[in-house]
């Protein structure tokens, strides 16, 4: 019941592109949490990966299935006016890789703040970048996995992910 309230109380905005809106600095990450990580021989794909600035590494989930509903938990340094954000879905590091694991279709973004957006994304590997419809003041963001494309093995990653003020 409350997971309900809460995404009824959001704000639902589908985001669109926009170049200009990243010339702002990008938000500092103070923690990162995560619903599941997967451990597989001896490898760890922790949430910390996607936002360590290297394509190379990636956030794998290590639930059961392809990843809908788990959650990636970003803490902001301090609080920011977030007017945007980039992405690198699946695990960018080669193209056999990328169409190897899955990648996040859409997630759920909830700010701080109580804005919460819907965000579909591309199936590629090169960065997407989205501007918000709004400048959302907040200290932390959780993205939830809605839906992905499939790969040919369960694991659905995450790259790379950069707030901007």
């Amino acid at each position: 019941m409350k997971k309900i309230i809460a995404v009824v109380l959001c704000v639902a905005a589908v985001l669109s592109l926009g170049a200009g809106a990243f010339a702002g600095n990008a938000v500092g990450i103070y923690g990162v949490w995560t619903s599941s990580d997967l451990i597989e021989n001896g490898r760890q794909y922790y949430g910390s990966n996607a936002v360590d600035w290297n394509t190379s590494t990636c956030w794998v989930e290590g639930a059961r299935g392809y990843g809908e509903d788990e959650v990636i938990y970003l803490e902001f340094d301090g609080y920011y006016n977030v007017r945007s954000f980039s992405i690198v879905i699946g695990w960018a590091v080669s193209d056999r890789l990328y169409r190897h694991n899955s990648r996040p279709a859409r997630v759920c973004m909830e700010f701080s703040s109580g804005d919460c957006f819907i965000v579909d994304f591309s199936d590629n590997s090169s960065v997407q970048r989205f501007a918000l419809p709004w400048t959302v003041c907040a200290d932390w963001v959780k993205i939830t996995i809605m839906d992905v494309y499939r790969g040919d093995c369960s694991d659905t990653c995450i790259s790379e992910i950069t707030f901007y003020e």
